[in-house]
């Protein structure tokens, strides 16, 4: 017989009512129940299908779909239980049950080895939490996206303020940003500061441009950025800026930045030139001040010293005019107009000396010289007035010639002067101390009194020319202050130097010529 007639052959069976006696409430109470159970599984996965379409973020969507499977099958089993109550069609409801037991058992198979990430999923309770935790991790982030804009416009308003600007320098791509509004805070043209380090110091002033790069660099290095500098803006002018920042690393281990601010210090600047200009003002104004003092001392200690020699000229030239002189006086008096006109002479020579030293003109001309005889002569020519002074001279010079390079007349003025200023400032039964030394190439000329001193105040001044440090000692003791302004000159002429000291008023002084030897010069 053919399976598919066994299954719908109702005479091989008898109806499952037969089973309840046909008793009708009985058979209706299973009819009825089967009914409702098929109408709810019928319904169920339904609720399934458009719960899995409306939701498809759910985990385990393809369970649900085989929930809704067996479900289904289910139901089937109940219609067919209804069915079989007055049909025996038993085989019809054996298959629908079998299908049922491989889609449960499918199911069923499925879900065990979904059953730890099933209980992997969060409770309601830990959802709550966590969505609380969610919220709350919001509100902060709210509370500092509203802090950091607070913030953000508040720096604004203080670079605003400021004149200032903020900048950026990401080290790794070299790109320089700057803060939106650092031009017109800076009151700078649009485009003016550049995108980029090398943009940027296109437009720093030439020469300042190798300071700003240096300060940039170091700043790449780790070290503070504080620089001021000239920047040239779209439109021509020039603004003074200064800029100050500092690496920041990156947490996240990535390239580091340099970031800073920049103010305008343009106001700044203007009010210190101004003020170095009004001092410049002032201290030319007391140069010119000083030197119009210094020019009206001079003229009157000119008047006098010029004055000086004449008087016992004229007054000696009247006498032996009238004549009846005695010889002896008329030796004196020849010897007293022979001594002033000498000294009116050197007054003479040394202002002209001064004057063409002024005017460029003083010349040496040097030639193969033994200093130690240069020295011998000054002291000869002044040996009578530091005798007649009541002066002790005492000289330590070398036994052999010391061969320079240098002009004989001008080193022996040089000698002399300092020779005669020596004798000049020291008392009776004071001594001087002339000393010759070769140190290293160098020559080491020495003249050192037991004299008045010299003030620390006026020590530095000493080499000036018509200067002198006490104006009455330059009336009592004569002279215009021209001789070591003299000195001074000639010895750098000639390469080397002179320097005064002196422990203080009544302490006497020291005046050093330091003269450099050529290797020539040794060899001959």
């Amino acid at each position: 017989m053919d399976i598919w007639q066994q299954l719908f052959e109702p005479s091989v069976f008898s109806p499952h009512g037969y089973c309840y006696l046909w008793n009708r409430p009985l058979v209706w109470l299973h009819a009825l129940s089967d009914g409702l159970i098929a109408l709810s599984y019928y319904s169920i996965p339904l609720v399934l299908i458009v719960l899995v379409r409306k939701r498809s973020d759910l985990p385990f969507g393809g369970v649900f779909l085989l929930f809704g499977a067996f479900i289904v099958s289910c139901g089937t089993t109940h219609v067919l239980e209804i069915w079989t109550l007055w049909h025996a069609d038993y085989w019809l409801s054996g298959l629908a049950k079998a299908v049922t037991a491989l889609i449960s058992l499918y199911t069923a198979l499925t879900l065990w080895p979904l059953l730890p990430q099933v209980l992997a999923l969060p409770s309601a309770a830990e959802l709550e939490a966590a969505n609380r935790s969610l919220q709350r991790e919001i509100a902060e982030r709210e509370r500092s996206e509203r802090a950091l804009a607070d913030g953000e416009a508040r720096l604004r308003l203080a670079l605003s303020a400021a004149q200032a600007g903020g900048w950026e320098w990401d080290l790794s791509s070299g790109r320089l940003a700057h803060s939106p509004d650092a031009e017109s805070n800076l009151g700078l043209p649009s485009n003016s500061l550049g995108d980029s380090r090398e943009a940027f110091l296109a437009q720093v002033d030439p020469e300042d441009r190798p300071g700003v790069a240096q300060a940039l660099a170091g700043a790449a290095l780790g070290n503070a950025c504080d620089v001021e500098y000239r920047l040239v803006a779209a439109d021509g002018a020039r603004h003074w800026l200064a800029s100050k920042g500092r690496v920041i690393p990156d947490p996240t281990g990535g390239s580091s930045r340099v970031v800073g601010i920049t103010l305008d210090i343009s106001d700044r600047k203007h009010a210190e030139e101004e003020r170095e200009r009004l001092q410049r003002e002032r201290a030319a104004r007391l140069d010119a001040e000083e030197a119009n003092r210094a020019k009206d001392e001079f003229l009157a200690i000119l008047s006098h010293e010029l004055r000086t020699p004449l008087n016992p000229i004229i007054g000696w030239t009247q006498i032996l005019r009238r004549g009846g002189l005695a010889p002896d006086k008329q030796q004196v008096a020849l010897e007293v107009i022979e001594r002033n006109a000498k000294l009116q002479n050197q007054l003479i020579s040394d202002l002209l000396e001064v004057n063409r030293i002024e005017q460029g003109k003083f010349h040496c001309t040097l030639q193969r010289t033994d200093l130690v005889s240069v020295v011998n002569a000054a002291i000869e020519a002044v040996y009578s007035l530091v005798e007649s002074a009541g002066i002790t001279l005492h000289t330590r010079l070398p036994d052999t010639p010391v061969w320079i390079w240098a002009d004989p007349t001008r080193m022996q003025q040089v000698v002399w002067n300092l020779l005669t200023n020596a004798t000049k400032f020291t008392p009776t039964g004071g001594q001087m101390d002339v000393t010759l030394d070769y140190r290293e190439k160098r020559v080491m000329l020495s003249v050192k009194d037991t004299g008045a001193g010299i003030t620390p105040e006026f020590l530095p001044h000493v080499f000036e020319r018509f200067r002198q440090a006490d104006s009455t000692t330059t009336r009592k003791q004569g002279g215009l202050g021209m001789g070591l302004f003299i000195v001074r000159h000639i010895v750098e002429l000639h390469g080397g130097t002179v320097r005064a000291e002196s422990a203080g008023v009544g302490r006497g002084a020291a005046f050093t010529v330091d003269l450099p030897v050529q290797i020539q010069d040794l060899e001959a």
